[in-house]
């Protein structure tokens, strides 16, 4: 039952929504899950996701990386627009690990491929004691699956 409506759960309806489009597109992980002012995903909810983003999700609300009812998931942080402030953002992160492995889901809304070619570059050249190796999606929540294991 839906708190605000009354209304029955529509978990089933959705999932087999994103199920069927994501099968259409090829898609298997979920940049970010918009669970914005309804809290945390529950088990069962993260359940859903594997069923049909099983590679992994962007969250909001995770401690740490981990691995839910199968998913790996990691809360998702905002880069600013600019460049050089997006690799100290980056670089930041990476220092407060204290040397230990780390992760940074990071999140940035209509980028050019060339920005993103720019901020490695930058992250190199600028930042290299953080020793951040930018990897794809698919490399790096197969990580996160690993250090859950």
């Amino acid at each position: 039952m839906r708190p605000d409506s009354g209304l029955p759960s529509g978990l089933e309806a959705w999932t087999g929504h994103c199920r069927r489009y994501y099968a259409r597109w090829g898609m298997s992980i979920t940049g970010f899950i918009l669970d914005g002012s309804g809290g945390p995903s529950t088990g069962l909810e993260f359940a859903a996701y594997h069923s049909f983003s099983p590679d992994g999700a962007g969250t909001h609300f995770e401690d740490k990386p981990a691995v839910h009812a199968g998913l790996p998931v990691c809360r998702e942080q905002d880069l600013p627009d600019d460049v050089a402030k997006a690799a100290a953002t980056i670089a930041d992160v990476a220092r407060a690990r204290d040397g230990k492995p780390g992760f940074l889901w990071a999140r940035s809304i209509l980028k050019t491929p060339r920005w993103y070619a720019d901020l490695s570059r930058c992250l190199a050249e600028k930042h290299p004691e953080a020793e951040v190796v930018v990897v794809d999606p698919y490399t790096f929540f197969g990580l996160v699956r690993l250090q859950s294991d």
